[in-house]
């Protein structure tokens, strides 16, 4: 499921934002940019992004920005459909990075003893400890999520676009594994939609304990951002 109007999530655009650029040139002149990884958030070795001017030959292009940036492998949304397209032509395999999620149906939490509260005056500890969890945000808003009357974790919510929020959930260590980061999840997006705004989610391909938590708080699947790179002996 692809939505057009789908935006960046965090991770991408902070990855994005960092990303060192260098010139694709045809016949003396730039028709494009590819971009590499910083190092940290990407590897230097990947593209991670892609662009260029309309109606040049994508599979070319991706093709010299390799040997141009030496990069070994490009990162790229299923969405972006250039970068698909070169990645196709010119044979790379593609493998599930970052999934994308979106609020499409109703949670399978339901009712639950959270409440949220708005949490403006994080003390400096607990905010530390928050924001390693989605160090990419970048202009949080947190809203604390209390049980029986205690702290048990915080719902994150960053405005990706004037429509479009994303959302993630932390829960302290001692409070794990009683559903409450669904529950989180479930009520934090459910107070964004109510103000008219779309909600998704973002988290690692391989982290199936995060993909349980937001499906059970009524997300679903929308599209990947991919690592592509020529195909190994083995798989060809």
């Amino acid at each position: 499921m692809y939505l057009d109007d789908l935006p960046d999530v965090a991770i991408a655009r902070r990855i994005k934002t960092v990303a060192r650029g260098r010139a694709l040139v045809s016949e003396g002149r730039a028709v494009g940019v590819a971009f590499t990884g910083d190092g940290k958030l990407a590897p230097e070795s990947w593209i991670v992004r892609f662009d260029i001017a309309e109606g040049q030959d994508e599979r070319r292009l991706l093709a010299d920005a390799f040997v141009s940036t030496g990069a070994n492998a490009v990162w790229y949304f299923g969405g972006d459909t250039a970068t698909r397209k070169a990645v196709t032509e010119l044979g790379l395999e593609s493998f599930a990075h970052t999934a994308v999620y979106v609020r499409r149906a109703d949670p399978a939490v339901s009712g639950g003893s959270l409440v949220l509260r708005a949490a403006q005056d994080l003390d400096t500890q607990t905010r530390r400890l928050i924001s390693r969890h989605v160090d990419h945000y970048q202009a949080p808003r947190f809203a604390a999520a209390l049980a029986g009357g205690e702290i048990v974790g915080y719902a994150i919510l960053e405005e990706l676009t004037p429509t479009w929020s994303e959302v993630s959930a932390f829960v302290f260590p001692a409070a794990r594994r009683h559903g409450y980061g669904a529950e989180i999840l479930a009520k934090s997006a459910d107070a964004a939609e109510h103000t008219g705004r779309m909600v998704c989610a973002a988290l690692s391909y391989n982290d199936g304990g995060s993909r349980a938590v937001v499906e059970r708080a009524g997300f679903r699947l929308a599209d990947y951002y991919f690592t592509a790179r020529q195909k190994t002996k083995e798989s060809k």
